[in-house]
């Protein structure tokens, strides 16, 4: 994975935009047991199900690799700002989460 161009958020890459818009190719994979079970209790589009939990990591995976760009660019993000980006992702009570 590479980090967004000059001018490109990671929101603009082919990964964000609905899955369900995108060409599929058939693969085989394996995974727990346990996991395919609870998937499927979950969903009958266990393939969709899978594709999304993809393209949840792919999205963890380039925002870490944007917050280290920004942060090798700009110096590490302070306590305040990392408890201030916790309560408006996950609400007041994640800035004592997180802090441990």
């Amino acid at each position: 994975m590479t980090a967004p161009t000059p001018g490109e958020t990671i929101n603009q890459r082919p990964y964000w935009s609905m899955v369900s818009r995108m060409a599929t190719k058939k693969v085989t994979i394996t995974i727990p047991e346990e996991l395919l079970e609870a998937a499927r209790g979950l969903t009958d589009n266990v393939s969709g199900f899978a594709a999304e939990a993809f393209a949840e990591q792919i999205r963890r995976e380039l925002l870490a690799e944007e917050m280290r760009h920004f942060q090798e660019a700009h110096g590490e993000f302070t306590d305040e700002e990392l408890a201030e980006a916790r309560s408006r992702l996950f609400g007041d009570g994640a800035e004592a989460q997180g802090a441990a």
